[in-house]
Protein backbone atom coordinates (compact mmCIF):
# COMPACT_ATOMS: atom_id res chain seq x y z
CA UNK A 1 0.00 0.00 0.00
CA UNK A 2 2.89 2.32 0.79
CA UNK A 3 4.45 1.67 -2.64
CA UNK A 4 1.25 2.68 -4.46
CA UNK A 5 0.95 5.89 -2.44
CA UNK A 6 4.58 6.81 -3.19
CA UNK A 7 4.06 6.20 -6.90
CA UNK A 8 0.97 8.41 -6.91
CA UNK A 9 2.93 11.23 -5.28
CA UNK A 10 5.69 10.95 -7.88
CA UNK A 11 3.12 10.95 -10.69
CA UNK A 12 1.42 14.04 -9.29
CA UNK A 13 4.74 15.91 -9.00
CA UNK A 14 5.78 14.99 -12.55
CA UNK A 15 2.41 16.01 -13.97
CA UNK A 16 2.54 19.38 -12.19
CA UNK A 17 6.08 20.03 -13.44
CA UNK A 18 5.06 19.11 -16.98
CA UNK A 19 2.09 21.52 -16.92
CA UNK A 20 4.31 24.32 -15.61
CA UNK A 21 6.94 23.57 -18.25
CA UNK A 22 4.35 23.46 -21.04
CA UNK A 23 2.83 26.85 -20.20
CA UNK A 24 6.26 28.38 -19.63
CA UNK A 25 7.38 27.32 -23.10
CA UNK A 26 4.09 28.27 -24.75
CA UNK A 27 4.02 31.81 -23.39
CA UNK A 28 7.77 32.45 -23.48
CA UNK A 29 8.99 35.15 -25.89
CA UNK A 30 9.44 33.69 -29.34
CA UNK A 31 13.04 33.45 -30.48
CA UNK A 32 13.81 34.17 -34.11
CA UNK A 33 15.62 31.62 -36.20
CA UNK A 34 18.54 33.39 -37.87
CA UNK A 35 19.66 30.44 -39.95
CA UNK A 36 19.79 31.08 -43.69
CA UNK A 37 17.21 29.03 -45.56
CA UNK A 38 16.21 31.25 -48.55
CA UNK A 39 12.99 29.24 -48.79
CA UNK A 40 9.83 30.79 -50.23
CA UNK A 41 7.72 29.26 -47.43
CA UNK A 42 9.72 30.36 -44.37
CA UNK A 43 8.88 33.62 -42.63
CA UNK A 44 12.08 33.80 -40.61
CA UNK A 45 14.48 36.72 -41.21
CA UNK A 46 16.66 34.87 -43.70
CA UNK A 47 13.80 33.25 -45.62
CA UNK A 48 12.36 34.52 -48.89
CA UNK A 49 8.68 34.44 -47.96
CA UNK A 50 8.20 38.22 -48.44
CA UNK A 51 9.96 38.27 -51.82
CA UNK A 52 7.92 35.37 -53.19
CA UNK A 53 4.65 36.81 -51.84
CA UNK A 54 5.29 40.19 -53.49
CA UNK A 55 6.15 38.58 -56.82
CA UNK A 56 3.07 36.37 -56.63
CA UNK A 57 0.59 39.06 -55.60
CA UNK A 58 1.83 41.68 -58.07
CA UNK A 59 2.20 39.19 -60.95
CA UNK A 60 5.73 40.27 -61.72
CA UNK A 61 6.05 37.15 -63.84
CA UNK A 62 3.54 35.45 -66.10
CA UNK A 63 3.25 32.24 -64.10
CA UNK A 64 5.28 31.77 -60.94
CA UNK A 65 5.61 28.12 -59.91
CA UNK A 66 7.56 26.06 -57.36
CA UNK A 67 9.89 23.15 -58.08
CA UNK A 68 11.21 20.76 -55.42
CA UNK A 69 13.32 18.68 -57.82
CA UNK A 70 16.53 19.25 -59.75
CA UNK A 71 16.49 20.19 -63.43
CA UNK A 72 18.40 17.01 -64.20
CA UNK A 73 15.66 14.88 -62.62
CA UNK A 74 12.99 16.80 -64.52
CA UNK A 75 14.66 16.30 -67.89
CA UNK A 76 15.87 12.73 -67.41
CA UNK A 77 12.58 11.73 -65.82
CA UNK A 78 10.71 13.06 -68.90
CA UNK A 79 8.74 15.51 -66.75
CA UNK A 80 9.79 18.31 -69.09
CA UNK A 81 11.78 18.51 -72.30
CA UNK A 82 14.67 20.77 -73.25
CA UNK A 83 12.29 22.77 -75.41
CA UNK A 84 10.05 23.38 -72.38
CA UNK A 85 12.80 24.48 -70.02
CA UNK A 86 14.31 26.74 -72.67
CA UNK A 87 11.10 28.81 -72.62
CA UNK A 88 11.15 29.39 -68.84
CA UNK A 89 12.87 31.59 -66.29
CA UNK A 90 14.52 29.93 -63.29
CA UNK A 91 15.25 31.53 -59.92
CA UNK A 92 17.79 29.86 -57.61
CA UNK A 93 18.57 31.75 -54.40
CA UNK A 94 20.81 29.92 -51.93
CA UNK A 95 23.98 30.21 -49.90
CA UNK A 96 25.88 27.64 -51.95
CA UNK A 97 24.69 26.53 -55.36
CA UNK A 98 24.59 22.77 -54.86
CA UNK A 99 24.41 21.72 -58.51
CA UNK A 100 26.54 18.75 -59.43
CA UNK A 101 28.08 18.18 -62.86
CA UNK A 102 24.90 16.68 -64.35
CA UNK A 103 22.65 19.47 -63.03
CA UNK A 104 25.14 22.04 -64.33
CA UNK A 105 25.12 20.54 -67.82
CA UNK A 106 21.30 20.63 -67.94
CA UNK A 107 21.25 24.27 -66.76
CA UNK A 108 23.86 25.30 -69.32
CA UNK A 109 21.96 23.48 -72.08
CA UNK A 110 18.73 25.23 -71.04
CA UNK A 111 20.42 28.66 -71.07
CA UNK A 112 21.99 27.96 -74.45
CA UNK A 113 18.56 27.10 -75.87
CA UNK A 114 16.97 30.29 -74.57
CA UNK A 115 16.26 29.97 -70.82
CA UNK A 116 17.05 32.80 -68.41
CA UNK A 117 18.41 31.70 -65.03
CA UNK A 118 19.02 33.88 -61.98
CA UNK A 119 21.46 32.31 -59.52
CA UNK A 120 22.12 34.21 -56.31
CA UNK A 121 24.79 32.32 -54.35
CA UNK A 122 28.08 33.00 -52.60
CA UNK A 123 29.76 29.94 -54.14
CA UNK A 124 29.27 26.94 -56.43
CA UNK A 125 29.62 23.29 -55.43
CA UNK A 126 30.68 22.26 -58.94
CA UNK A 127 32.95 24.26 -61.27
CA UNK A 128 31.20 23.28 -64.50
CA UNK A 129 29.14 26.47 -64.86
CA UNK A 130 31.91 28.89 -63.74
CA UNK A 131 34.44 27.22 -66.06
CA UNK A 132 32.14 27.09 -69.10
CA UNK A 133 31.00 30.73 -68.74
CA UNK A 134 34.43 32.01 -67.74
CA UNK A 135 33.85 33.52 -64.30
CA UNK A 136 35.22 32.93 -60.82
CA UNK A 137 33.85 33.80 -57.37
CA UNK A 138 36.07 34.75 -54.44
CA UNK A 139 34.75 34.52 -50.88
CA UNK A 140 35.95 36.34 -47.79
CA UNK A 141 35.01 36.97 -44.16
CA UNK A 142 34.34 40.55 -43.12
CA UNK A 143 35.89 41.76 -39.86
CA UNK A 144 33.83 44.90 -39.34
CA UNK A 145 30.09 45.24 -38.82
CA UNK A 146 27.82 48.05 -39.88
CA UNK A 147 26.34 49.02 -43.24
CA UNK A 148 27.60 47.80 -46.58
CA UNK A 149 26.89 49.59 -49.86
CA UNK A 150 25.95 48.08 -53.21
CA UNK A 151 25.98 50.19 -56.35
CA UNK A 152 23.59 49.53 -59.25
CA UNK A 153 25.26 50.46 -62.52
CA UNK A 154 21.98 51.01 -64.39
CA UNK A 155 20.46 53.44 -61.91
CA UNK A 156 23.87 54.78 -60.83
CA UNK A 157 22.78 54.69 -57.22
CA UNK A 158 24.01 53.19 -53.94
CA UNK A 159 21.87 50.94 -51.74
CA UNK A 160 22.77 50.38 -48.09
CA UNK A 161 22.49 46.98 -46.37
CA UNK A 162 23.58 45.45 -43.10
CA UNK A 163 26.96 43.89 -43.69
CA UNK A 164 26.97 40.06 -43.50
CA UNK A 165 29.74 38.06 -41.85
CA UNK A 166 30.60 36.44 -45.18
CA UNK A 167 30.90 38.18 -48.51
CA UNK A 168 31.65 37.12 -52.06
CA UNK A 169 32.39 38.93 -55.30
CA UNK A 170 33.04 38.01 -58.92
CA UNK A 171 36.81 38.14 -59.33
CA UNK A 172 36.97 37.09 -62.99
CA UNK A 173 34.56 37.22 -65.93
CA UNK A 174 34.58 37.57 -69.71
CA UNK A 175 33.98 41.16 -70.81
CA UNK A 176 32.80 40.08 -74.25
CA UNK A 177 29.73 38.20 -72.98
CA UNK A 178 29.21 39.80 -69.55
CA UNK A 179 27.56 42.98 -68.33
CA UNK A 180 28.10 44.29 -64.81
CA UNK A 181 24.83 45.00 -63.02
CA UNK A 182 26.04 45.86 -59.50
CA UNK A 183 29.29 46.34 -57.59
CA UNK A 184 30.16 46.61 -53.89
CA UNK A 185 31.70 49.59 -52.13
CA UNK A 186 35.20 48.55 -53.28
CA UNK A 187 34.06 48.44 -56.94
CA UNK A 188 34.15 44.65 -57.11
CA UNK A 189 31.33 43.10 -59.22
CA UNK A 190 28.62 41.31 -57.24
CA UNK A 191 26.05 40.93 -60.03
CA UNK A 192 26.62 40.32 -63.75
CA UNK A 193 24.51 39.26 -66.72
CA UNK A 194 26.25 36.64 -68.87
CA UNK A 195 25.04 35.82 -72.40
CA UNK A 196 25.29 32.18 -73.41
CA UNK A 197 23.65 31.06 -76.67
CA UNK A 198 20.07 32.34 -76.80
CA UNK A 199 19.69 32.80 -73.05
CA UNK A 200 21.36 34.55 -70.12
CA UNK A 201 22.65 33.79 -66.65
CA UNK A 202 22.03 36.54 -64.10
CA UNK A 203 24.68 35.85 -61.48
CA UNK A 204 24.60 37.47 -58.03
CA UNK A 205 26.93 36.80 -55.08
CA UNK A 206 24.87 38.56 -52.37
CA UNK A 207 21.86 36.27 -51.83
CA UNK A 208 21.08 37.89 -48.46
CA UNK A 209 19.59 40.98 -50.15
CA UNK A 210 16.64 38.82 -51.31
CA UNK A 211 15.68 37.75 -47.77
CA UNK A 212 12.87 39.22 -45.69
CA UNK A 213 15.22 40.91 -43.22
CA UNK A 214 17.12 42.87 -45.88
CA UNK A 215 14.02 43.64 -47.94
CA UNK A 216 12.92 45.80 -45.00
CA UNK A 217 16.16 47.75 -45.34
CA UNK A 218 16.07 48.20 -49.10
CA UNK A 219 13.82 46.35 -51.52
CA UNK A 220 14.62 48.13 -54.77
CA UNK A 221 17.93 46.47 -55.71
CA UNK A 222 16.62 42.87 -55.54
CA UNK A 223 13.72 43.72 -57.82
CA UNK A 224 16.05 45.53 -60.25
CA UNK A 225 18.02 42.30 -60.56
CA UNK A 226 14.83 40.25 -60.95
CA UNK A 227 13.74 42.67 -63.67
CA UNK A 228 16.53 41.24 -65.85
CA UNK A 229 14.28 38.20 -66.34
CA UNK A 230 11.78 38.55 -69.19
CA UNK A 231 8.04 38.36 -68.47
CA UNK A 232 7.18 34.68 -68.97
CA UNK A 233 6.75 31.42 -67.08
CA UNK A 234 9.10 31.42 -64.06
CA UNK A 235 10.12 28.50 -61.86
CA UNK A 236 11.26 29.15 -58.27
CA UNK A 237 13.57 26.21 -57.50
CA UNK A 238 13.77 24.96 -53.89
CA UNK A 239 15.99 21.95 -54.53
CA UNK A 240 19.39 23.66 -54.37
CA UNK A 241 18.87 25.30 -50.96
CA UNK A 242 20.36 24.48 -47.55
CA UNK A 243 18.14 22.02 -45.69
CA UNK A 244 16.09 21.08 -48.74
CA UNK A 245 13.55 18.26 -48.77
CA UNK A 246 16.15 15.74 -49.93
CA UNK A 247 18.36 16.61 -46.93
CA UNK A 248 15.68 16.65 -44.23
CA UNK A 249 14.98 13.86 -41.77
CA UNK A 250 12.28 13.17 -39.20
CA UNK A 251 13.86 15.30 -36.47
CA UNK A 252 14.27 18.23 -38.86
CA UNK A 253 10.56 18.09 -39.64
CA UNK A 254 9.67 17.88 -35.93
CA UNK A 255 11.92 20.81 -35.04
CA UNK A 256 10.38 22.93 -37.79
CA UNK A 257 7.11 23.18 -35.84
CA UNK A 258 7.25 24.59 -32.31
CA UNK A 259 4.17 22.85 -30.90
CA UNK A 260 5.13 19.55 -32.53
CA UNK A 261 8.65 19.69 -31.09
CA UNK A 262 7.29 20.51 -27.58
CA UNK A 263 4.90 17.55 -27.73
CA UNK A 264 7.55 15.17 -29.07
CA UNK A 265 10.27 15.96 -26.53
CA UNK A 266 7.77 16.08 -23.65
CA UNK A 267 6.60 12.59 -24.63
CA UNK A 268 10.20 11.38 -24.59
CA UNK A 269 10.67 12.81 -21.07
CA UNK A 270 7.47 11.09 -19.89
CA UNK A 271 8.56 7.77 -21.35
CA UNK A 272 11.97 7.97 -19.64
CA UNK A 273 10.36 8.85 -16.30
CA UNK A 274 7.83 6.04 -16.67
CA UNK A 275 10.64 3.55 -17.27
CA UNK A 276 12.59 4.81 -14.25
CA UNK A 277 9.66 4.60 -11.82
CA UNK A 278 8.08 1.41 -13.19
CA UNK A 279 11.13 -0.65 -14.07
CA UNK A 280 10.74 -2.61 -10.80
CA UNK A 281 8.48 -5.62 -11.31
CA UNK A 282 5.29 -5.58 -9.30
CA UNK A 283 4.10 -8.95 -7.89
CA UNK A 284 3.04 -10.60 -4.66
CA UNK A 285 5.64 -12.01 -2.31
CA UNK A 286 6.60 -15.55 -3.29
CA UNK A 287 6.22 -17.85 -0.23
CA UNK A 288 9.18 -19.94 0.86
CA UNK A 289 8.39 -23.63 0.38
CA UNK A 290 10.34 -25.98 2.62
CA UNK A 291 11.70 -29.10 0.93
CA UNK A 292 9.83 -32.32 1.67
CA UNK A 293 11.45 -34.51 4.31
CA UNK A 294 12.20 -38.17 3.75
CA UNK A 295 9.40 -39.83 5.73
CA UNK A 296 10.42 -43.35 4.74
CA UNK A 297 13.23 -43.49 7.33
CA UNK A 298 10.94 -42.19 10.06
CA UNK A 299 8.33 -44.78 9.10
CA UNK A 300 10.96 -47.54 9.33
CA UNK A 301 12.09 -46.25 12.71
CA UNK A 302 8.49 -46.19 13.91
CA UNK A 303 7.89 -49.81 12.82
CA UNK A 304 11.15 -50.98 14.41
CA UNK A 305 10.28 -49.21 17.65
CA UNK A 306 6.85 -50.87 17.59
CA UNK A 307 8.39 -54.37 17.18
CA UNK A 308 10.86 -53.62 19.96
CA UNK A 309 8.19 -52.36 22.36
CA UNK A 310 5.96 -55.41 21.72
CA UNK A 311 8.95 -57.70 22.32
CA UNK A 312 8.84 -59.31 18.85
CA UNK A 313 12.59 -59.96 18.90
CA UNK A 314 12.32 -63.13 16.81
CA UNK A 315 10.45 -61.21 14.10
CA UNK A 316 13.10 -58.50 14.09
CA UNK A 317 15.82 -61.19 13.82
CA UNK A 318 14.06 -62.74 10.81
CA UNK A 319 13.79 -59.28 9.15
CA UNK A 320 17.51 -58.67 9.72
CA UNK A 321 18.39 -62.11 8.31
CA UNK A 322 16.15 -61.51 5.30
CA UNK A 323 17.76 -58.11 4.75
CA UNK A 324 21.26 -59.66 4.93
CA UNK A 325 20.64 -62.43 2.40
CA UNK A 326 18.74 -60.13 0.01
CA UNK A 327 21.51 -57.59 0.02
CA UNK A 328 24.16 -60.31 -0.38
CA UNK A 329 22.53 -61.93 -3.43
CA UNK A 330 21.89 -58.53 -5.01
CA UNK A 331 25.54 -57.54 -4.60
CA UNK A 332 26.84 -60.69 -6.34
CA UNK A 333 24.15 -60.65 -9.02
CA UNK A 334 22.87 -64.14 -8.25
CA UNK A 335 19.45 -64.47 -6.74
CA UNK A 336 18.84 -68.23 -6.34
CA UNK A 337 22.00 -70.13 -7.32
CA UNK A 338 23.88 -69.61 -4.02
CA UNK A 339 21.97 -71.22 -1.14
CA UNK A 340 24.36 -73.24 1.06
CA UNK A 341 26.04 -71.68 4.08
CA UNK A 342 29.48 -72.86 2.91
CA UNK A 343 29.27 -71.12 -0.49
CA UNK A 344 27.87 -67.99 1.08
CA UNK A 345 30.67 -67.96 3.67
CA UNK A 346 33.29 -68.38 0.94
CA UNK A 347 31.98 -65.42 -1.07
CA UNK A 348 31.50 -63.20 2.00
CA UNK A 349 35.02 -64.05 3.20
CA UNK A 350 36.45 -62.83 -0.09
CA UNK A 351 34.35 -59.62 -0.04
CA UNK A 352 34.75 -58.52 3.61
CA UNK A 353 38.36 -59.68 4.18
CA UNK A 354 37.64 -62.05 7.11
CA UNK A 355 38.83 -65.63 7.28
CA UNK A 356 36.59 -68.38 6.03
CA UNK A 357 36.18 -69.92 9.48
CA UNK A 358 35.18 -66.63 11.13
CA UNK A 359 32.82 -65.79 8.28
CA UNK A 360 31.17 -69.22 8.45
CA UNK A 361 30.78 -68.85 12.21
CA UNK A 362 29.06 -65.45 11.80
CA UNK A 363 26.64 -66.75 9.16
CA UNK A 364 25.79 -69.74 11.38
CA UNK A 365 25.03 -67.29 14.21
CA UNK A 366 22.66 -65.31 11.93
CA UNK A 367 20.78 -68.49 11.04
CA UNK A 368 20.60 -69.71 14.64
CA UNK A 369 19.03 -66.46 15.92
CA UNK A 370 15.99 -67.08 13.73
CA UNK A 371 15.62 -70.78 14.72
CA UNK A 372 15.30 -70.30 18.47
CA UNK A 373 11.90 -69.76 20.04
CA UNK A 374 13.00 -66.77 22.12
CA UNK A 375 15.53 -64.13 21.14
CA UNK A 376 16.97 -61.73 23.69
CA UNK A 377 17.58 -58.03 23.06
CA UNK A 378 21.31 -58.58 23.55
CA UNK A 379 21.19 -61.17 20.77
CA UNK A 380 19.57 -58.58 18.46
CA UNK A 381 22.37 -56.11 19.16
CA UNK A 382 24.98 -58.78 18.48
CA UNK A 383 23.12 -59.84 15.31
CA UNK A 384 23.11 -56.25 14.04
CA UNK A 385 26.86 -55.86 14.66
CA UNK A 386 27.58 -59.19 12.93
CA UNK A 387 25.65 -58.17 9.82
CA UNK A 388 27.47 -54.79 9.73
CA UNK A 389 30.81 -56.61 10.01
CA UNK A 390 29.97 -58.87 7.05
CA UNK A 391 28.81 -55.89 4.97
CA UNK A 392 32.08 -54.05 5.44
Amino acid sequence: MRVKRSTSIYFFIITALFIIFFFAVMFAPKEYDWNESYSYSEKKPYGCYALYAIMKENELQKNLGISQTSLYDDVKGFNVSYNDISKNNYIIITDKAGMDMYDSEVILSAIYRGANVLIAARSFQDNTIPTRLGFDIEARYLSNDGLGRLYHTGEKRYYDYSRPLRDSFISEFRDSISEILAVNETKEPVAVSIRYGKGRLILNTTPHIFTTYHLRENYRLPFLLLAQLPYRNTIWNEYYKPGTVNERNVLTFIDSNRLLSISFYSSLVFIVLFILFNAKRRQRIIPTVKPMTNSTLKFAESIAALYLIRGANRTIAKKLRQYFYSNFRHSIGQEDTVNSAESIAAICSAKCGLSYEETYKNISFIDSCCETDSTETSDLVKLHKTIRKLHN
